[in-house]
């Protein structure tokens, strides 16, 4: 799937006291197949597409700013034939 986000905070608030912080989620497409944790985690490795991920160098993050080169990386795993389709070979 493929969203659109947007950033909105409280007007009192600063970046020095954040008070709160609201993303706003818009859908904009499927894509063709999930990729999971665990490709994921085999990309974060040192020379990997996702090497220095926010997801994977920080704990408890539900939501987290995406760099355009990271979400370009996991379209492109999404792209690709996963590694459950070669179990079934």
């Amino acid at each position: 799937m493929r969203c659109v986000v947007c950033w909105a905070s409280l007007a009192c608030s600063t970046e020095d006291k954040p008070r709160w912080d609201m993303v706003d989620v818009q859908y904009v497409s499927h894509l063709p197949r999930f990729v999971t944790l665990t490709e994921l985690r085999q990309h974060s490795k040192p020379g990997g597409s996702l090497e220095g991920m926010p997801l994977f160098t920080r704990f408890r993050l539900s939501v987290m700013p995406l760099e355009q080169r990271y979400w370009d990386a996991i379209v492109n795993m999404a792209n690709e034939p996963g590694p459950e389709s070669e179990d079934k070979k």
